[in-house]
């Protein structure tokens, strides 16, 4: 996942100014990922509601063109199943059985 940063259009959102690392599991003890070049803000919790919502704002914004006949294609690789596991706050604990179920 480094650098810790979002790309959109091949250009960072934000330029990594710091070194970071995340757990590989939130709320367990033991790995991390690899330590590399973060933005200030990037928290890898906000990377799948900030992936959703610009995949809902392309589809909201291509819509009526694709009712009218002019279909697009959406390619949105999750990181979902992939480490680190981080669940939003509003979805820890929700399974009761661990992180990776509560995504």
């Amino acid at each position: 996942m480094v650098p810790y940063t979002f790309i959109e259009n091949d250009h960072v959102t934000a330029s990594p100014s710091k070194e970071n690392s995340f757990p590989m599991m939130l709320g367990r003890e033991g790995g991390k990922t690899r330590l590399g070049p973060a933005a200030e803000n990037f928290d890898a919790t906000d990377v799948l509601p900030a992936l959703t919502k610009k995949a809902v704002e392309l589809i909201n914004a291509r819509a009526d063109e694709a009712k009218n006949g002019k279909p697009f294609f959406l390619y949105l690789p999750l990181n979902a199943p992939h480490t680190p596991i981080m669940p939003t706050k509003e979805w820890q604990g929700k399974s009761g059985l661990n992180p990776y179920a509560d995504l």
